[in-house]
């Protein structure tokens, strides 16, 4: 036993050696590490995030460019970041110490660039045309195409939603200013090198990989007549080699008011009615009657009683404070329940009831794949949005299908297709009715027997902002569907034809009915509207281009053939006063007694034929010319079509012997000039025409008699000399 003790004796103590040596061995390869980090200039840098690779383990640079990191093992690798600098990593290996200069991230020139029916290197454009990467947007969250260009993009102008919809998040887009007179000034919007006819409402912005915007007249004019206020080219996902990609992407966040005016309080409205009320006396008045609107608790001039007997036709020789107190709030001219409210200490802050902190949702997944011969991206996202307004709500549903198979080696097809739905039928409160709105007003819509239900305050205005939605239905949906259905064929000696194919539907239900139990709408007997409409356009482009290299000249010709058709159908039915009870709304509507029907078809074309021509000679001295010539159904006889060329040159002078030493300081300098002519046809696509109406027309005879006959005759006349709005610009530039 004895022996066998030793033994174990002998085992454990040598476990116990070889413990405290792995832990002498790990305890010397874990290690703390601190540093600075500094940008070319030697400035620190704060917020850089310094991070353990292949770990969790990480920290940020302080306000002095510091940072400390404990518990690095000796064979780890940190990698740092920030934004607008190149990534580095460094190896720990036995360094406790590890300062880093980050350089600031240069332009890819090589980058390429999505331009009219082509692309480009960013190195050879000779126009202005801005680009935003949204991959680098997407932590973000971007709720729209707008939030992607919001502040990312030179020149571009978002505007801000206003109240009523900021649910949808839409907002308008200038680019460069307005630069029409009468037409519409909205950018023309290309989505996968095709002329996009929806709303931006129906993108996905999770399903976009890059956009970018022609600013300058050389730039648009290969778009003609439509291009007079930019163009926003996007360019959506496609699949990535490797294995199938499966992403899920949520963003949830809380909306409320901002910036807006401030609403008067209680005590402010009184103050504001007693100085009202003073402006409109005379001194005379006022000096006869000493705080005639002074609240009688602070009358210091005046007693009780002869302020009260002011306006008495027969004075009184007692008052109650009751009685002073709705003397004083006549004299203000509130109205009878405002005085009941304040005797009662009814306060309501309307603000705070038609506004709210709106829950907002989004959810995107996607998968997407390529290999050697096909790639595809499909998403599905759904929106549930609401406003800051009470009631104001918006809800989306998009899907995106991106195929491209290559069936030859000389031969590829694909499709890009995109579908929403959109509800926009979500009834808001009359929010703009809270500025004006008493707060002694009565709040009182659960009260079905109150004269004070719709107008709290008993005047025609203002309005309940709650009441007259309880008596009206809605619906307003919208179904769209944009696709382009393309081929390309790869040609011998560089020449490349593409076919493309775009149809595009919109399906738009608004149906609202507005029912005769608000005593408002009684004598109406209800009423109901309608509307179906349908949109059908489609376009077919036919673009060959070739592209080819003799030494030091490098030549690139595009020729386009355009057609295009659109069609419009809307059928309005209204009516009023259902005879019996107007419960079915829309699902009834031949109950009214007093139908109205109107219909509306438009049908308009168009064509086009562009060419352009790039060539560069040793990449340094580059120029673009082009000219395209449309034709439009809107205009008139005499100007059916119109021209709009333009032209551009670019010098790369950091090429030149003269710059040789100027690379400490200059990576890259270009210098480029452009003109152009552009056009704008956004106008009523019938206004050159002659507009015919009809109506009863008196006619009296000889005998003093009247007759009414129906009439037809010219409401406007014809306008054959109709042309396209066009405008002539100029652009220099540097870019460095």
């Amino acid at each position: 036993m004895r022996k066998n003790n030793r033994v174990f004796s002998r085992s454990g103590l040598c476990l116990l050696l070889c413990l405290c040596i792995s832990y002498l061995s790990f305890a010397q390869n874990i290690r703390t590490i601190s540093g600075t980090v500094m940008d070319d200039k030697q400035q620190p840098l704060s917020g850089v995030s310094v991070v353990v690779k292949n770990s969790k383990l990480g920290a940020a640079t302080n306000e002095r460019g510091s940072y400390t990191l404990k518990g690095v093992p000796a064979d780890a690798t940190l990698v740092f970041s920030y934004t607008g600098y190149t990534d580095q990593e460094v190896r720990v290996a036995d360094q406790s110490a590890i300062n880093v200069t980050m350089s600031a991230t240069s332009v890819d020139l090589n980058e390429v660039v999505v331009i009219g029916y082509g692309t480009s290197r960013r190195k050879d454009l000779t126009g202005a045309v801005a680009s935003v990467q949204t991959s680098k947007l997407e932590k973000e969250a971007p709720r729209s195409v707008q939030d992607l260009l919001r502040g990312n993009a030179a020149g571009i102008i978002i505007g801000q939603s206003n109240p009523g919809n900021t649910a949808r998040g839409d907002a308008d887009i200038l680019v460069r200013g307005s630069g029409t007179l009468k037409a519409g000034s909205s950018p023309l919007n290309v989505v996968d090198g095709v002329i996009f006819d929806g709303t931006f409402a129906d993108i996905n912005p999770n399903d976009i990989q890059s956009i970018d915007i022609l600013k300058d007249a050389s730039a648009t004019a290969v778009f003609g007549a439509k291009a007079a206020n930019g163009v926003i080219l996007i360019t959506t996902k496609k699949g990535a080699a490797g294995k199938p990609r499966i992403t899920f992407n949520a963003n949830l966040g809380i909306v409320e008011k901002a910036g807006m005016p401030r609403v008067m309080n209680a005590e402010e409205f009184l103050n504001w009615r007693q100085d009202y009320e003073v402006g409109k006396r005379t001194d005379a008045y006022l000096s006869q009657y000493p705080e005639m609107f002074i609240n009688p608790r602070k009358l210091t001039n005046v007693n009780q009683l002869d302020w009260y007997n002011y306006d008495q036709k027969t004075p009184v020789t007692s008052v109650t404070e009751e009685q002073l107190t709705r003397a004083w709030l006549t004299r203000l001219e509130l109205k009878a329940p405002e005085i009941e409210n304040y005797l009662a200490n009814k306060i309501t802050n309307w603000q705070d009831l038609v506004f709210q902190k709106g829950f907002q949702q989004d959810y995107t997944t996607s998968v997407s794949n390529k290999n050697e011969n096909s790639s595809y991206y499909f998403s599905l996202n759904y929106v549930d949005r609401e406003g800051i307004v009470v009631g104001n709500r918006f809800t989306n549903f998009r899907t995106r299908l991106n195929l491209e198979s290559k069936i030859t080696s000389f031969l590829k097809v694909g499709a890009n297709t995109n579908f929403a739905v959109r509800n926009e039928g979500f009834l808001q409160s009359e929010w703009g009715q809270s500025a004006i709105i008493s707060p002694y007003g009565s709040n009182n819509l659960d009260d079905t027997a109150s004269i004070y239900r719709r107008l709290p305050t008993g005047d025609a205005t203002p309005v309940n902002p709650f009441h007259d939605n309880l008596y009206r239905d809605r619906k307003n949906m919208y179904n769209t569907l944009n696709s382009s259905i393309y081929g390309i064929i790869t040609l011998p000696l560089g020449f490349e034809f593409q076919s493309n194919f775009t149809p595009s539907f919109t399906w738009h239900d608004y149906y609202n009915h507005e029912s005769s139990k608000n005593p408002q709408w009684t004598a109406t007997g209800g009423s109901t509207e309608r509307t179906n409409e349908k949109t059908y356009n489609w376009q077919i482009d036919n673009v060959l281009r070739w592209k080819r290299r003799f030494n030091d000249h490098n030549i690139e010709v595009t020729l386009l053939q355009n057609a295009e058709k659109g069609q419009f159908w809307r059928t309005k039915a209204t009516t009023t006063n259902y005879y019996g009870a107007d419960i079915l709304s829309w699902h009834r509507i031949q109950a009214g007694t007093n139908p109205f029907n109107e219909s509306d078809d438009t049908y308009r074309t168009g064509d086009a034929l562009m060419g352009r021509l790039y060539y560069s000679f040793k990449d340094k001295y580059m120029l673009t010319a082009s000219v395209r010539r449309d034709g439009y159904s809107a205009f008139g006889a005499q100007n059916p079509r119109a021209t709009f060329p333009a032209i551009a040159l670019a010098w790369d002078f950091s090429e030149e012997k003269f710059m040789e030493n100027t690379s400490s300081w200059l990576d890259y300098g270009k210098l480029r000039f452009s003109w152009g002519k552009n056009g704008n046809r956004d106008i009523g696509q019938y206004e050159a025409l002659s507009d015919m109406t009809s109506g009863l027309h008196p006619y009296i005879d000889q005998n003093g008699k009247v007759y009414l006959f129906p009439q037809l005759y010219v409401n406007r006349m014809a306008n054959l000399g109709l042309k396209w709005e066009s405008k002539t610009s100029y652009n220099i530039g540097v870019d460095f």
